[in-house]
């Protein structure tokens, strides 16, 4: 996603994990359901900064933190996993 999630009292237009379980809603279990990203992330992969470049393992290397920090705002991938 590009902009953090937004409305009252949650966002369905686009498939936020709130989404995600309202269209699962029929389904006799939600086992999991979440997103992950930042807001740092839209610009990194426009820049190509993403695929090709391993983590760096050090916290202190700025990459580190693009790419292990998260904030439920911006996912960027969001999943559910339900049994039917």
């Amino acid at each position: 996603m590009l902009f953090q999630i937004h409305g009252y009292p949650s966002d369905f237009w686009r498939y936020t994990p709130d989404c995600l379980k309202m269209l699962c809603r029929d389904f006799d279990q939600i086992l999991a359901c979440d997103g992950w990203g930042n807001r740092y992330m839209p610009l990194l992969n426009w820049l190509g900064l993403i695929e090709g470049f391993p983590v760096p393992a050090s916290s202190l290397h700025p990459y580190n933190y693009f790419a292990t920090h998260n904030e439920w705002r911006y996912p960027v991938v969001t999943w559910v996993v339900a049994r039917k």
